[in-house]
Order: C-alpha cells, then sequence, then structure tokens
C-alpha cells in the first residue's frame, strides 16, 4: 500500500477532515487512500509499517519544496542563486527572518516537511494501534517475529517523524498510538517533542531485543529499508536505531548553551553501539525511495556550488586567509583555487589539472567528494558565494536517472558525536584516535599522542606553517590560525555528512555557534497549521532562542 498523497492538509485539520469524510459518505471512493480500510486487515496494517521509513524519507526528501534545502544554505553546506525553494532570500546575508505570514515567498516550504511528517506519523501510530488491537485479540501478522518486526519499525520510523519535527520547528504536534482518532495533539516544545522521540526508539528497541531473547529474531526485507548490501539483522537494525538516537539527541539544540547541556553519556553510548559502517541506501525514485535535492543540485549552474566560508578551511597557500580579508561585497573576482593535502578535494596546481582530477560524472560514491568545474560552467552570485567547486558525491544519482547508493548516514558521523562527547567530558584521549582514522584515511596527518581538544592541527609539511587542515579563523582578532582538535573533529563530520542525512550541517552549526551571526535557528509553525488551530499566527522572532546571536567564526558579523 502506498499512502504518501494523502492530500494537502494541516495535521490537526486534516484528521477531523478524514474522520469526518468517512462516517459522512455513503459511497466509498476506492481511488482514495482510506486508511480506515488498510487498518481493517492484516495486510493492510503491515503495508502501512513495512512502508514507515520511506515515508518519512519522502516527506522530507522526496520534494526539493521542502526545508532543508533553504538550510543547506543558511550553514554553507550549498550555494544557490536562484530563487527556487527561498534558496536566493535564504543565502542572503546579512540573513533575514523566516516570513511566516499568508502568502509568503516561501509558504510551501516551511508548511512541507510539517504538514508531510505530521500526517504520515500520525497514520503510522493508527497502524501501531490496530497491530496492537489485533494480536490482543488473537490475530497475527503471520508470526510472533512478524508482530515484533511490525511493532519495531513502527515505533521507529514514528520517531523519525517526531524527531525531525523537533530538529526544524519550534513546537511539534507529536504523534502517538495513544491519541484518539479526532484528538488534536497539543503543540509541544521542540525539547520535550525530541523526549517522546527518543523514547520511541528505546520501545522500538526494546521490541527487537526481546523477540531475539524470545528466539523471534527477524531481518529487515530491503523492501523495508534499501540497504546496499542486504537486509539488516536485529543486531545491525538496533546499531542503526542507536546511532539515530545519538544524532537526535545531540542536533535538537539550538545554541552552544543548549548544545553543552546534552547528556553526552547517553550520546557516547549509543555511538559506541551504533553503526560500524555506511548506512547506503539503494535509492530509486520510481519504486518511491527518491531523493530530490541531489537530483536537483547536480544542475549545478545557480542551482548549487560551494561558497569558500567552510570549504576554504581546507586551503594551505593563504589564498583562503586573503578571500576572508576581504569585505563580502569586495570578493568579485577573488575567486581561487583550495590547494591542500585532504583527498576529498581534487588534486593539482591549476585549475586545469583539478578539473582533471574531479570524478567522472557517473562515478557511484567517489573517494573525491568535489569537482573543480570548467570556468564555462560557472554562474552569477553573491560575490562571496561563489568558488570553482561543487560536491559531486552523489552526483551519479541525476546522471543515472534517480538511481544509485545514497549515504543516508556514514560512520564517521557516529564516530564524530562519539568524540565530541569525549572531548565535552574531557576524555581527549579517547576522542583522538576517532578523529584521526578520519584524517588519516583522507590523507591528513594524525594528531599525536597526548594532544587535547585544544592542540592545534599538525602540520601536513614539517617546517611549513599554515600547511595545516583545517585552518579555521578563530585566532586574535578572528586571524587565521591551525583548527584545534576539536575544529578537527567538526572539519571530519562536515565532509562526512554534506548532503546525507536530514541537512546535516545546519543541525550542528546551530548547536556549534558556527551559524552566519542572525541566522534564524528554529522554524515557526507553519501558519496554515497555526491557521486550523486558531491560533495566532507569528514568524521567526529575534530572540537569542530564534537567531544565531554570535558566529565561533565571525561570520556576517561587519563585512566578513
Amino acid at each position: 500500500m502506498n499512502f504518501r498523497n494523502v492530500g494537502r492538509i494541516t495535521a490537526a485539520a486534516g484528521l477531523i477532515a478524514l474522520t469526518a469524510c468517512e462516517t459522512s459518505l455513503e459511497v466509498p471512493n476506492e481511488d482514495q487512500p482510506n486508511i480506515q480500510r488498510a487498518l481493517s486487515t492484516p495486510d493492510g496494517i503491515r503495508a502501512i509499517l513495512s512502508n514507515g521509513f520511506s515515508q518519512m524519507l519522502g516527506a522530507t526528501h522526496a520534494t526539493s519544496t521542502a526545508v532543508q534545502v533553504g538550510a543547506h544554505v543558511m550553514s554553507f553546506e550549498s550555494y544557490g542563486s536562484v530563487a527556487n525553494f527561498g534558496m536566493a532570500l535564504r543565502a542572503t546575508i546579512p540573513r533575514t527572518p523566516i516570513d511566516n505570514s499568508k502568502g509568503n515567498t516561501t509558504q510551501a516550504e516551511t508548511l512541507r516537511d510539517f504538514e508531510q511528517l505530521s500526517l504520515r506519523g500520525r497514520t503510522l501510530a493508527k497502524a501501531i494501534t490496530a497491530l496492537d488491537q489485533l494480536t490482543a485479540g488473537g490475530g497475527t501478522l503471520g508470526s510472533a517475529a512478524e508482530n515484533a518486526r511490525a511493532r519495531s519499525f513502527g515505533f521507529f520510523a514514528l520517531a523519525i517523524s517526531n524527531g525531525h519535527m523537533a530538529l526544524v520547528y519550534d513546537s511539534v504536534g507529536v504523534s502517538t498510538p495513544a491519541l484518539t482518532d479526532i484528538e488534536i495533539p497539543p503543540l509541544t516544545g521542540y525539547a520535550d517533542a525530541m523526549t517522546v522521540a527518543l523514547a520511541q526508539i528505546d520501545t522500538a528497541i526494546k521490541i527487537a531485543q526481546d523477540a531475539q531473547a524470545a528466539g523471534n529474531g527477524f531481518t529487515l526485507p530491503t523492501s523495508w529499508l534499501r540497504t546496499r548490501g542486504g537486509a539488516l539483522g536485529v543486531a545491525d537494525y538496533i546499531r542503526f536505531m542507536r546511532s539515530i538516537k545519538a544524532r537526535l539527541r545531540a542536533n535538537v539544540a539550538r545554541s552552544p548553551a543548549e548544545r553543552a547541556a546534552v547528556d553526552w553519556n547517553q550520546v557516547i553510548a549509543d555511538a559506541q553501539n551504533g553503526i560500524t559502517a555506511d548506512l547506503v541506501l539503494d535509492l530509486n525514485s520510481n519504486e518511491g525511495w527518491g531523493n530530490q535535492w541531489i537530483n536537483e543540485a547536480a544542475r549545478f549552474i545557480g542551482w548549487h556550488g560551494m561558497t569558500p566560508y567552510i570549504i576554504g578551511m581546507a586551503d594551505t597557500s593563504g589564498s583562503y586567509d586573503a578571500w576572508l580579508a576581504t569585505g563580502r561585497a569586495a570578493r568579485d573576482g577573488k575567486v581561487f583555487i583550495i590547494h591542500t593535502p585532504d583527498t576529498r578535494f581534487p588534486a593539482g596546481a591549476t585549475r586545469a589539472a583539478q578539473l582533471a582530477a574531479s570524478p567522472a560524472a557517473d562515478a557511484e560514491l567517489p573517494g573525491v567528494y568535489f569537482r573543480n568545474r570548467a570556468p564555462g560552467d560557472d554562474t552569477p552570485g553573491e560575490a562571496w558565494g561563489l568558488s570553482p567547486y561543487d560536491f559531486v558525491r552523489f552526483r551519479s544519482y541525476r546522471q543515472k536517472s534517480q538511481i544509485g547508493p545514497w549515504v543516508y548516514m556514514s560512520s564517521e558521523e557516529v564516530d564524530m558525536l562519539r568524540a565530541e562527547g569525549l572531548m565535552r567530558l574531557n576524555r581527549d584521549a579517547e576522542a583522538m584516535p576517532l578523529i584521526n582514522a578520519s584524517r588519516t584515511a583522507h590523507g591528513l596527518e594524525p594528531f599525536p599522542a597526548g594532544s587535547t581538544k585544544d592542540t592545534p592541527a599538525p602540520l601536513e609539511v614539517a617546517g611549513r606553517p599554515n600547511s595545516c587542515v583545517p585552518r579555521t579563523p578563530t585566532g586574535p582578532g578572528g586571524s587565521i590560525v591551525c583548527g584545534s582538535m576539536y575544529e578537527a573533529m567538526k572539519w571530519e563530520k562536515r565532509m562526512e555528512t554534506l548532503f546525507t542525512g536530514y541537512a546535516a550541517w545546519f543541525m550542528d552549526s546551530r548547536g556549534w555557534g558556527d551559524l552566519t551571526v542572525g541566522t534564524p535557528v528554529n522554524w515557526p509553525v507553519p501558519y496554515q497549521e497555526l491557521d486550523a488551530r486558531r491560533a495566532a499566527i507569528y514568524s521567526s522572532q529575534t530572540g537569542d532562542n530564534w537567531i544565531a546571536p554570535s558566529s565561533t567564526y565571525g561570520f556576517g558579523v561587519g563585512t566578513r
């Protein structure tokens, strides 16, 4: 069963409308989704729960008319000069608030994630309830193992629904199996909503563990979770869930103070027991497993490029220093070549050499993540947003008609979550091997024994100053210096999470305090939802809990 096309209705009004229609229409329309009919049979319940993860992926990634494209440009994970999806608007420096008034220019993007995650999450919650009722009455999906698999997977997908909304919006209508058919969940603050989501993952984990202990172990078919490499058994499934727990727990923070207050012991425990290899999805948009943004980004001209603000930290030539020292409006003609030992960038002393060393267009998951494009493919834009580099790690997806591998979650992300927690708890010696493993895999020098979170990155060429990676504007007066081991952790995480997961750079950057000054850190509850609830409509605010008041790197301060 496919329940993607539920319709453009708000979470609150839609639930009432669906219920009213089901009780008032005498002649059923068999061409439209009928959730109640699906929930009345074991096959229907199984279909909804087994499609839970793909539904959550579809809610956030099946279209670029969504929140995360704006989040990409606000965190420098991408740069776009076209107006589509609010890119040009969200990329502007100084930053602008998120307008939530009726008819605003990004109303579709603001609404999409909230609406679709709410509707699909609520359907999953109803399916879990229907399964519980079925088994309580002696029914089954076929066996105790199948019952456990569907129930666990349903809670996991439901947690992703609530968790992803908590990452983005200031308030959430939380979906749980306890809600009645016509009950409208109150709007709950993001922190409390995340607490519910994490508890739902715990429930999913316990169901899987109990099933295994009782001899009812199971695998997740690739039709449920399209993992490249085959179906996941219970142990790997639990590792995946614990990895998602670590991600959600850390990334819900809106500020450095909130990030510091995260339960890092729990993050470390989950990450330590998380995935040990990249979780790669075998995407196929024709089968409901698509990622529209990585397809759109591969248009490149005006749609995607990489501003030097972050990737320039790889440069060891001094060009980044000169670029950043020049005011934003005066950077025309300041496009520069990044010379770096980091093998994720194309090698070469000239643009032509780097173009020749860039990945082939159809290369699947190449080890070089960026291309230096042909000069004829350059596009106009704000001077600070322009560089000759595009991110091409997932370019083959567009080249192969939206079919191919995509890293949903990298093992390095999990390792860096663990490393961050360890350093926050002053266990730097335990964090260092995790950071070094990622660095050395990409051609960078490891930190030496005895390094702490504050130790500058080692020189790549002995005796040559400034040959370190990353080089960050964190020195006296914002000068560029060899970044600390803590900054090296951030660098590795950024490189390995680019265009993976869900707006990865934005979620981390706001908690690290790295966003450009004035960047919104919350989206308001969409006006359509507020209107349906007869609540006051509001836009993003100007307080510290709504915008980034400062920047680790001084981005957005003055002309920087």
